[in-house]
C-alpha cells in the first residue's frame, strides 16, 4: 500500500510557483502551520496551499528552485481544467481570508485558527469568523435582429489596455435575489429591459472572493445607454462576428468565454 502524502501549492498573492508552465505541487511529509487545505486527491492525499513569504525556497533542492517561476492565476486558467482551476481558486482565497482575518472584527482581540475547521475564533469574545463568498451575476443578453442572433459585449474601462468585451457582471445587493441583480445590472450599465432569464452555470472567482453565477437572457426593450462610470462602449454583434476577426473576448477557462461559446454554438446551430 502505497503512503498518502500532502502536496502544497506555494501561492505569491494572485501567483503560482510553476514548472513548464503549469502548477508545482511541492510533496512534503510535515505540513507548515501557515499552510491552508484546499483539497484532498482521489488517492486521500491532501492539497494545501501556503504563501510565498511563509516557505524558504532556498530549502528545496536546486534542481527544483533553477525551474519554478511564478506565473499568474488569469495566465494559468486557459491551460487548467475545472477541478484544477477551482482548486489554485480556492487557495488565493483561503490564503487572503486569512491574512486579512488576524484579529476578531467584534472586540479587536488577534485570533487564533480554528484547529479542525477553516474559522478563526476571538479568544476574548469566542466569535468565529469563516471565509466569505461574494456572489455575482454574470448575464449572456442574446437579440434577434432580422433573423441574425446577437449577443451584447461591453468594454469596460478596467480592460482599456486589453480592449477586450465582454458579458456583463455585478455585485449582489444585500435583500436581493439573483434575478433582481441581474435586471438591475443591465439596467444600470447598459439601460435595457431583459426577459426569459436561465441559468448558465457557475465559477468561483477569486478576485476578491466571489461566486459568479451565470445567466442567459433575451432583450425585452430599450435602447443601449451605457454608464460611463463603468463602460467605455457596448453593443450587439452578429454571433457569427464572434471569430479570429471580431471583438477581443474573456481567455478559455473563464465563465464569460463559457457563456459566449455556449450562445455561438447554440444559436449558430439554429440558424446553420
Amino acid at each position: 500500500m502505497t503512503a498518502l502524502h500532502h502536496d502544497l501549492l506555494i501561492c505569491d498573492n494572485d501567483k503560482f510557483a510553476c514548472i513548464g508552465g503549469l502548477p508545482f505541487f511541492y510533496r512534503c511529509e510535515d505540513v507548515p502551520a501557515q499552510a491552508v487545505k484546499v483539497d484532498t486527491d482521489e488517492a486521500g492525499n491532501s492539497i494545501y496551499a501556503i504563501a510565498h513569504q511563509d516557505i524558504d525556497l532556498s530549502q528545496l533542492p536546486e534542481a527544483i528552485t533553477g525551474q519554478i517561476e511564478f506565473l499568474r492565476f488569469r495566465h494559468l486558467i486557459g491551460s487548467l481544467d475545472a477541478l484544477q482551476t477551482s482548486q489554485l481558486a480556492k487557495a488565493m482565497q483561503l490564503l487572503r481570508w486569512r491574512q486579512d482575518h488576524q484579529f476578531c472584527s467584534r472586540c479587536g482581540t488577534p485570533t487564533e485558527l480554528h484547529p479542525i475547521e477553516n474559522a478563526t475564533v476571538c479568544p476574548n469574545c469566542h466569535y468565529h469568523q469563516y471565509p466569505r463568498v461574494q456572489p455575482c451575476i454574470i448575464t449572456a443578453i442574446i437579440k434577434t435582429s432580422a433573423d441574425k442572433p446577437q449577443i451584447l459585449l461591453a468594454h469596460h474601462l478596467r480592460a482599456t489596455d486589453s480592449k477586450m468585451y465582454t458579458v456583463l457582471a455585478g455585485f449582489v445587493e444585500v435583500g436581493e435575489s439573483l434575478e433582481q441583480c441581474v435586471h438591475r445590472e443591465v439596467m444600470e450599465e447598459v439601460g435595457l429591459s431583459v426577459s426569459n432569464l436561465r441559468y448558465f452555470g457557475s465559477q468561483p472567482w477569486p478576485f476578491p472572493s466571489n461566486l459568479m453565477v451565470g445567466f442567459i437572457a433575451e432583450y425585452q426593450s430599450g435602447d443601449i445607454s451605457i454608464d460611463n462610470n463603468e463602460l467605455m462602449d457596448a453593443q450587439f454583434f452578429d454571433v457569427d462576428s464572434l471569430d479570429e476577426n471580431g471583438p477581443i473576448i474573456p481567455p478559455k477557462g473563464t465563465i464569460a468565454y463559457q457563456l459566449i461559446e455556449w450562445v455561438k454554438q447554440h444559436y449558430q446551430s439554429k440558424t446553420d
